[in-house]
């Protein structure tokens, strides 16, 4: 069923086309395909194709790179896109045409506002195979084994360690990209949130505080707006509340994205909602308009991975891997020396040992060899008529689980035709007899 189609069946039937779709003629995936669909899937895909875009794609890295362009990118209707709250609806309303027309691949776009699935589902795959293990391969060696080694020095915990704990604190995780591999690289804890962090984060903060005893630097990155200025301002204060009594060294420091960071880098400004109680005192102090953190990675990518390395190397050593690596081969060698002196003491000793166990190696191994070959061959014997004998697993079933108590009334079936599920999404909509019958399920 697509677009075409609905509108010959609502001629036909005489009804209206809202009659034989559930969401609004803008929003339901079955009804995309009108002109104006069509135009704006297609001048999405275009965009697609001209900024060589192909998968991992976030759309507000779309709607910056597009207003960072010198020329001036055109909408279908001929008005220049602008750095807008309508133009920025324009674009989601595009990118959802061209994955519902195909022309970009719905995974192609990356949802960053939403967690990652937390995948928990078992599916084996394939049916069960019945194998025999055990069979005596010419690898499979029954002589007496060689000489032990002699006792060694083992070394471990020599590692280095940064004297400060430093952590990456971000506002969104639209940024992960950068932040996750260049904090991995460095050491660096990151922590993100949707907006605002909570005192569970900043409590965990204190406990990994108080667990390493090294003062500790919170690097802030936030967008340039309202919000963006208070959230560094309301974890600290958080923090501030819960190491009062604790005697830390703890540091806090706002440093993406500051007003002076978005002339340098000549971020573009996006008009603030009217709705934000902080706006007039904002823009009052800082001038008309915030910028969000995705608008530096879009129109100067790679700047946020070196501004933050910069911060996090104040208080990195990055020689320090090196240096440990250096001593540690100066104490191997100091230690290999120890064992050839001591090794040396009881040369005597073990040559006699090692000369008592290679003639009982070979007098072993003499004996073993007649024996190893009657042994593969007893065992090749035993598993061919374990092969020849193997019962067909069609006659021993997995057990299939017991037959679904199904929920009564589904909202969404799948084995329903359009219309069958037409009349119950309107059902659900009138509490009708789906959502009864929930209820009647849990009574």
């Amino acid at each position: 069923m697509d677009y075409a189609e609905i509108k010959i069946m609502a001629k036909e039937q005489k009804v209206r086309v809202t009659d034989l779709i559930v969401l609004a003629p803008a929003n339901d995936p079955f009804y995309v395909g009108t002109d104006g669909d069509t135009l704006l899937g297609n001048w999405f895909y275009e965009l697609w194709q001209r900024f060589n875009y192909n998968t991992g794609v976030h759309i507000r890295r779309v709607h910056y790179q597009i207003v960072s362009q010198k020329a001036r990118v055109l909408m279908p209707n001929g008005m220049a896109y602008e750095n807008t709250d309508q133009c920025w609806k324009l674009l989601g309303q595009a990118a959802k045409n061209a994955r519902y027309l195909g022309l970009v691949d719905p995974l192609a776009l990356d949802d960053r506002r939403n967690p990652a699935p937390m995948i928990f589902a078992e599916f084996a795959g394939e049916y069960g195979v019945i194998g025999v293990t055990g069979e005596l391969d010419y690898s499979y060696d029954l002589s007496l084994p060689y000489f032990p080694d002699l006792p060694d020095y083992e070394l471990s915990g020599f590692v280095g360690e940064q004297d400060y704990l430093v952590e990456v604190w971000a506002e969104k995780s639209t940024m992960n990209d950068v932040l996750v591999p260049l904090c991995r690289g460095h050491h660096v804890n990151l922590v993100t949130g949707l907006g605002e962090l909570s005192i569970t984060a900043v409590a965990l903060l204190v406990e990994r505080i108080a667990t390493t005893q090294k003062p500790t630097r919170i690097l802030y990155v936030s967008d340039f707006d309202p919000a963006g200025l208070s959230m560094p301002v309301a974890v600290a204060r958080k923090l501030e509340f819960l190491i009062q009594d604790q005697d830390h060294d703890v540091q806090l420091h706002p440093v993406v994205l500051s007003r002076q960071q978005t002339i340098d880098y000549a971020l573009p400004r996006t008009p603030i909602k009217d709705t934000e109680r902080r706006k007039n005192g904002f823009e009052n102090q800082h001038g008309q308009g915030a910028t969000e953190l995705d608008a530096l990675e879009a129109l100067h990518p790679g700047e946020l991975r070196t501004i933050l390395t910069g911060y996090i190397r104040r208080y990195y050593d990055t020689g320090l891997d090196s240096s440990v690596m250096d001593a540690k081969v100066e104490l191997y060698d100091e230690l290999e020396a120890i064992r050839g002196e001591v090794l040396s003491e009881f040369e005597p000793e073990i040559e006699q040992l090692r000369h008592e166990y290679k003639e009982l190696r070979t007098k072993v191994n003499e004996q073993m060899s007649g024996y190893q070959t009657r042994a593969r061959q007893l065992w090749h014997a035993i598993s061919a008529e374990l092969k020849h004998k193997m019962p067909d697993l069609e006659n021993f079933p997995v057990p299939e689980p017991k037959e679904a108590n199904e929920i009564d009334g589904a909202l969404f079936d799948s084995n329903r035709d359009y219309f069958e599920q037409l009349t119950a999404y309107r059902e659900w909509r009138n509490g009708g007899p789906g959502e009864q019958e929930r209820q009647n399920d849990l009574v």
